[in-house]
């Protein structure tokens, strides 16, 4: 293992040491053949040689002190005595120390996936090291019991994550894992789990990926589906099999053994969480419609869960000024005949934007981070007035949510985040899938006593062409689909 540095992360070092101790320990826990114990102890030595694990960014020291104490803990009675001191003393001196640097440990007071992934990681060094190092580990427990109730605030009131599914799936991870390990060694997670929301999430993610294999890839997320053996956990915990669905869907198709996503560093959790499930033929989901409020409100439904079959339709609420986001209020995505057809970008890399010196965290009205192709509303499906920025501070709310009847879908109250100078009285977006047929987008837009320019924007990997002045006609991979407006007001294309 080496030290590498991309940009200012050590993040890659620290998820694939994560990757190489949690798999050669699992090996042998489960086949007894010391090779694995011998290139295990060649990396944790490497890794706690390092000078640091990168404090400045905490998420690679909080995956860097999980690997070391994964291994720590499952492999102690084979490792060299100098080893487990010199593992002792990496955990003391590269995790716990910094976690008490305010500049660094910024984390300890954030609702954000950084809450569950650093404290997740100090918790495990902490468990795996309570017998030699008692007052620092206490330390360390008790603190992140209390600061890892910020991130589970994030949750409620239903369940949905604020971030996206990505981030669902990394920061619920490490949650899952925290809560886990607590279980296992203390008896309890003294009740993390119960945090209102929390449990339901699993529901949420069920949504979240669309019959066209990919995901309601809103804010930064990235389309492709991960693995995501947390869904395991709580498949057990709820006793509720139909969770699992997806995730025996990915094992099928050979996803879950083909090197890949970075969430496939904690497969063995999915043996280890599976252990009690009947996996023969999980029952297949009966729920159609997902909603949740909270931060970022979403609705999501799902007209069947056949593999390629049925309608499925995405849409969301929330704010430019969340964690992650993107000025896509109001924005849907469209799944029908197993592909996508109205579409989200997603993410782009951190990386390539930081190395240019995009200010890219910073989230005011007339931040640089909004001049970016993928971030700004005129590249989403949603409503621009006056070809201008969504107002940061103005907050998209899920007014109602249709589960029942021929409509199925939600209604959005855009105002706040489309009024950036009043320019509108009131602003609605109505989704549904009339008769589990076809899409509907409603907008009704009362605007102010001035002329007021609406863009309406559906992004779409299919080939467009314009029928007529109402009509567009989209194709893609031998499929067509069509598209017909209806306005009060005249229209034109761009």
């Amino acid at each position: 293992m080496f030290k590498k540095e991309e940009g200012k992360r050590l993040l890659a070092v620290s998820r694939e040491a994560l990757a190489r101790l949690f798999y050669l320990s699992y090996s042998f826990r489960m086949s007894g053949d010391k090779k694995y114990v011998q290139r295990a102890e060649l990396e944790l030595n490497a890794i706690c040689n390092f000078e640091s694990w990168n404090p400045s960014h905490f998420l690679d020291v909080g995956e860097m002190c999980m690997a070391v104490a994964i291994a720590y803990d499952w492999l102690y009675d084979q490792l060299s005595e100098s080893t487990k001191q010199k593992v002792r003393t990496a955990i003391v001196e590269k995790a716990f120390k910094p976690s008490y640097n305010q500049q660094q440990a910024w984390f300890l007071n954030a609702h954000s996936n950084w809450n569950s992934v650093c404290n997740a990681g100090l918790v495990f060094g902490a468990l795996a090291i309570l017998d030699e190092e008692k007052e620092a580990s206490i330390g360390i427990i008790e603190r992140s019991l209390q600061s890892n109730l910020l991130p589970l605030k994030t949750f409620a009131p239903d369940g949905n994550y604020p971030e996206g599914p990505g981030y669902w799936n990394y920061g619920t991870s490490f949650q899952v894992l925290l809560s886990a390990a607590l279980e296992s060694a203390l008896g309890s997670d003294n009740d993390l789990s119960k945090a209102p929301g929390f449990m339901q999430s699993a529901y949420y993610m069920l949504f979240s990926q669309g019959p066209s294999g990919i995901y309601y890839n809103y804010y930064d997320c990235g389309t492709a589906v991960a693995p995501s053996p947390i869904m395991f956990w709580f498949a057990e915990k709820l006793k509720e099999p139909a969770l699992i669905y997806n995730e025996m869907s990915l094992i099928k198709k050979g996803r879950y053994t083909k090197e890949g996503a970075d969430e496939d560093r904690i497969l063995p959790a999915t043996l280890i969480f599976a252990r009690s499930i009947n996996l023969s033929e999980p029952p297949i989901p009966d729920q159609k419609v997902y909603s949740g409020q909270g931060i970022t409100p979403v609705a999501i439904v799902r007209t069947s869960w056949k593999d390629d079959q049925g309608k499925y339709l995405g849409i969301k609420g929330g704010s430019a000024a969340d964690g992650h986001a993107h000025m896509d209020q109001g924005s849907f995505v469209y799944d029908e005949a197993g592909l996508r057809w109205a579409m989200d970008f997603g993410m782009q890399s951190y990386i390539t934007l930081e190395s240019k010196g995009v200010d890219l965290w910073n989230m005011k009205q007339n931040s640089p981070r909004w001049d970016i192709f993928r971030y700004n509303n005129l590249n989403h499906n949603t409503i621009s007035i006056n070809n201008q920025r969504h107002n940061v501070k103005g907050k998209a709310t899920l007014v109602k949510t249709l589960e029942k009847g021929k409509e199925l879908g939600a209604v959005i109250d855009l105002t706040p985040a489309l009024n950036l100078n009043n320019e509108l009285r009131s602003a609605t977006r109505k989704a549904v899938i009339i008769n589990e047929d076809y899409l509907q987008v409603e907008d009704i837009i009362e605007a102010g006593s001035d002329n007021t320019d609406m863009r309406w924007n559906m992004v779409t990997p299919a080939t467009a062409t314009i029928v007529n002045a109402h009509t567009i006609r989209l194709m893609q991979k031998g499929k067509t689909m069509q598209v017909s407006f209806k306005s009060n007001t005249p229209l034109s294309w761009l």
